[in-house]
């Protein structure tokens, strides 16, 4: 098991970018008339919110491209330090490619914040019931159901969000905003899943 601590500033987390899956875009009713102008927009934004300077984590399902146009982009991605929490489609050309700093199948985090108790968080592409910590406030933060599987909030703390694109405006995000999501499932104010998967009732991966 691998464990890291970063300052959680510093750090953005997205996945299922799916980057060249040009069959992508009406599975998830994804906002765009190409695959280019989807790859190229979740590439812009994916420079807006992380820039130059801080920890990328992506948790799977990055690209259906291969060769050399899959270690492209990964050159191309945004970052100081490249993480990849690999997912089912992220195969050797993907994952064996040495632009990443560190391509694990799950992680554990410590995220340092300027007051209080440090963020503890279970990583994985899937989706678990319960985690390492799951009972004792650890948030377990997740792709691969591109928002159809509702959050799940804990009466002991802990928390299960997607941190896929489709969830979030097709962005990358920080501690902060999965924080705050996780307060409004708290609320009943939301499910946590996708506005497209809450439109076409669809509650769980199919």
């Amino acid at each position: 098991m691998i464990k890291e601590t970063f300052d959680a500033a510093e750090v953005r987390f997205t996945s299922d970018t799916h980057y060249g899956h040009e069959s992508i875009i009406g599975f998830c009713d994804r906002p765009f008339k190409t695959i280019d102008r989807h790859d190229t927009a979740l590439h812009e934004k994916a420079w807006e919110e992380v820039g130059s300077d801080k920890v990328f984590i992506h948790l799977g399902d990055f690209t259906f491209e291969r060769d050399g146009r899959a270690q492209k982009l990964v050159d191309l991605m945004p970052g100081a330090m490249k993480i990849l929490v690999a997912g089912n489609h992220d195969y050797d050309f993907v994952t064996g490619y040495e632009g990443w700093d560190l391509v694990v199948p799950y992680l554990e985090l410590s995220l340092r914040r300027p007051e209080g108790k440090p963020a503890e968080l279970v990583l994985c592409h899937y989706p678990f019931h319960v985690w390492s910590g799951s009972h004792k406030g650890v948030t377990h933060l997740h792709g691969h159901t591109h928002g159809r599987l509702p959050a799940a909030v804990r009466d002991t703390g802990g928390a299960r969000i997607d941190v896929g694109v489709d969830n979030w405006d097709y962005r990358p995000i920080s501690l902060e905003q999965i924080e705050r999501r996780v307060k409004q499932v708290k609320a009943g104010k939301e499910d946590g899943r996708a506005p497209w998967a809450v439109a076409a009732g669809q509650f769980e991966w199919r």
